[in-house]
């Protein structure tokens, strides 16, 4: 189970390091024009299923 939860770990990091360096995302927008009501970055959204993944890891060690 330690060598999957590293290969999970391994992969964040990469993800993590590509979504960094990633294109700059679309310029604001101009004044008066409201931005999204909840803008959603990429990034964050692999931090979120990598700690969904890592915690179905660790409750399915504390079943067995």
């Amino acid at each position: 189970m330690k060598a999957k939860s590293f290969k999970i770990l391994i992969l964040l990091a990469v993800g993590v390091v590509f979504v960094a360096n990633a294109a700059p995302g679309p310029p604001p927008p101009p004044p008066g024009l409201h931005p999204p009501a909840l803008p959603i970055d990429t990034g964050v959204v692999v931090l979120v299923l990598a700690a969904v993944g890592l915690g179905i890891i660790k409750l399915k060690k504390q079943t067995i």
